[in-house]
């Protein structure tokens, strides 16, 4: 649940500060560009990237994903504006603003990532989620995982700016639906799926992840 939020500021402040970090490998992707001028074409880029630093390639194509997402110039001068913690909060709060198959999509590729690393599963449920999770999880989406998620992203936060409608839910319907899932499981799964929510981020990571995943 906090986690969400986690995730996406854990993973925008990995890729909004990867340009200050690896200078070696950064100038040399420099030398590059000057020295061949049709470098400058951003998917060109990428693939001379990935095969000096392959793992940071992707977060390099995550970014401009997230950027060529945007519907057009306004937004990206808008983005440029904006400080790297007020471009994580606006991704972050936009997320409720999406809509249901935006959404159903976004998570289908949370699943993915989830699914990939219990620890960072573990961390979807309590919220302890870090840069490292991220880029870990982020380095085995495939390229159509990488686009739903980029997507997601740059329209959370669009919506995010244009102050887009949102249909909000209570503590009480998050209750009652926790109630219904749990009535669909074995007696002794609901007893450990009942746990967890008593215990919240105070329970193994093998079961936090079990659980964040039931709700998934």
């Amino acid at each position: 649940i906090g986690g969400t939020i986690g995730l996406i500021f854990a993973l925008l402040q990995k890729l909004f500060k990867f340009k200050s970090k690896k200078v070696v490998q950064i100038s040399t992707i420099a030398a590059v560009v000057v020295m061949v001028p049709f470098m400058q074409n951003n998917e060109l880029q990428y693939h001379v990237a990935k095969y000096i630093f392959p793992g940071q390639a992707k977060l390099m194509r995550m970014e401009q994903m997230i950027v060529d997402n945007l519907p057009d110039k306004e937004y990206r001068h808008y983005l440029k504006k904006l400080n790297q913690a007020q471009i994580q909060m606006a991704v972050a709060k936009g997320l409720k603003r999406l809509k249901a198959d935006e959404l159903y999509s976004w998570n289908n590729v949370r699943i993915q990532m989830a699914k990939s690393s219990e620890e960072l599963c573990a961390g979807f449920w309590t919220g302890m989620i870090t840069a490292d999770m991220v880029v870990k999880s982020l380095k085995q989406l495939s390229e159509e995982e990488m686009k739903v998620f980029a997507k997601a992203s740059a329209m959370a936060f669009v919506y995010e700016k244009e102050n887009r409608v949102y249909v909000s839910s209570s503590q009480e319907d998050a209750k009652e639906n926790f109630e219904i899932l749990a009535k669909k499981m074995d007696q002794n799964l609901a007893l450990k799926f009942n746990d967890s929510l008593m215990k919240g981020a105070n329970i193994p990571s093998d079961q936090a992840c079990w659980t964040i995943l039931q709700i998934m």
